[in-house]
């Protein structure tokens, strides 16, 4: 089972993380190697308990860099500019 934690920060200049087992690791190598070369990818992974949710990779132009939401938790840190572009959005429905 490809398991894959992944933490963002919680404020300004704090430490983000990305924790997997030996499967889960591969699986987002392949999703990032697939948005290096096609834009986008998608694998299945995996928390912990059981619970399996779809990862998305996403490349950007270096143009949409600025419109792109923070990902930060704390409250303080939040996304709070009005036009910004969530991950969510990148998807194709």
């Amino acid at each position: 089972m490809p398991v894959i934690h992944l933490w963002s920060p919680e404020s300004f200049h704090s430490e983000g993380y990305v924790v997997g087992n030996y499967e889960g690791l591969i699986k987002l190598r392949s999703a990032i190697d697939r948005a290096i070369t096609a834009g986008a990818g998608k694998e299945k992974a995996f928390v912990g308990d059981g619970e399996g949710f779809d990862l998305y990779v996403f490349r950007i132009d270096d143009n949409l860099v600025g419109l792109t939401a923070v990902p930060y938790r704390d409250d303080v840190a939040s996304e709070k500019r009005e036009r910004t572009v969530f991950p969510w959005d990148m998807v194709a429905r």
